[in-house]
């Protein structure tokens, strides 16, 4: 609520024999209009290089708020999930919410993407000779994938391919 004061005083001199007198009054106007809020734009961020988990920002201290009445410092905002949880790879929506003194709020989404940027190791066979054979001139290949050994901080190792 917006409150507004007024006073209003009246006098007359000693001829007109009135008395001098006095009033304030005190409206109230609602306030009913929800903060204005300017969130990030969408964030992409790397998972670590030993974990699959990536932490997420605090968006709120990069979240621009505005509102009609309530002074800018006592605008609570808020994220979720909360700055420093851990998510995984993919896109996580983070809600950020403005709340003025009048209880008013609005949300926006911020839409944050984990990514692996590490690439698998692999590691290859050893050398291998091979023999041609006399009449053919050619020769049978082995497998050397399943020789190869991979691995990666994210992918399981049977789904590298």
């Amino acid at each position: 609520m917006l409150f507004r004061s007024y006073f209003a005083a009246k006098s007359y001199n000693s001829l007109l024999a009135e008395s001098a007198y006095s009033t304030e009054f005190v409206y109230l106007v609602p306030d009913t209009t929800a903060p204005v809020i300017t969130p990030p734009a969408a964030q992409a961020i790397a998972i670590g290089s030993t974990t699959n988990k990536a932490l997420l920002p605090d968006l709120v201290a990069v979240t621009a708020v505005s509102d009609n009445i309530t002074p800018v410092a006592s605008i609570n905002v808020t994220q979720s999930p909360l700055a420093g949880a851990a998510v995984g790879v993919g896109v996580t929506p983070v809600t950020i919410t403005a709340r003025d003194q009048a209880g008013n709020s609005t949300q926006a989404v911020v839409q944050v993407t984990v990514m692996d940027v590490t690439a698998p190791v692999v590691i290859p066979p050893a050398a291998q000779t091979i023999a041609v054979g006399s009449t053919t001139n050619k020769a049978l290949l082995p497998n050397l994938v399943a020789s190869t050994v991979v691995s990666d901080n994210v992918s399981p190792v049977g789904s590298i391919t």
